[in-house]
């Protein structure tokens, strides 16, 4: 097992990542995580989703980008965004001067790219709560999530671990925490969860 962080505060276990991986980075904005999974593993195929209206996309035939939010919804829908620096904020009804953009629930993307990726990162800026309670089963080798919500527990160690023995009663089963911490930020709470055969 060897844990990398990469841009900083997103978590991966290097030695689980196959010569040509299939990633799912939600949440790209930059394009910086997908950078440095390429210098790890130059084969690797990824799906770049981000609502971000003003994003470049990179000129790589490695990189799928699909502009839109990453939310649990019934179906796919609209949503309206508010660009806050690199965060985003996000409404269901409309809001004068947001960004109206596309979501697409997590198992769509499964669906459509998956059904089974070596690598998922959420950095969905608080979308990942939903989308972990309504988890379809086991659909990667590991997951890196970004809590948000000041989601670090009193003690600065990461999530609380009452969250995760919650979750992972029932819907998380397959996979066990590797890593828990605060990012670099102090205030979002970085885990790493790896599927329980590779760990």
């Amino acid at each position: 097992m060897r844990l990398v962080k990469l841009v900083g505060e997103h978590t991966i276990d290097v030695d689980l990542l196959p010569e040509a991986p299939l990633v799912l980075d939600a949440g790209c904005r930059t394009f910086n995580f997908c950078e440095e999974i390429f210098a790890l593993r130059p084969k690797a195929r990824i799906i770049a989703i981000d609502p971000g209206p003003d994003i470049e996309i990179p000129d790589d035939s490695r990189i799928k980008f699909i502009r839109c939010a990453l939310m649990e919804v019934d179906q796919c829908c609209k949503v309206w965004l508010k660009m806050a620096g690199c965060e985003s904020v996000t409404s269901r009804t409309p809001v004068p001067g947001w960004q109206e953009v596309a979501v697409a629930p997590f198992r769509n993307v499964l669906k459509m790219w998956g059904p089974y990726f070596d690598l998922i990162k959420f950095d969905c800026e608080g979308a990942e709560f939903d989308i972990l309670k309504n988890w379809p089963g086991r659909c990667a080798t590991q997951i890196n999530i970004e809590f948000h919500d000041n989601m670090v527990s009193p003690d600065g160690k990461g999530l609380p671990q009452s969250y995760f023995e919650e979750l992972f009663h029932v819907k998380l089963s397959d996979y066990r925490v590797i890593q828990n911490e605060p990012d670099s930020l102090g205030i979002h709470a970085d885990a790493l969860l790896v599927a329980t055969s590779h760990v």
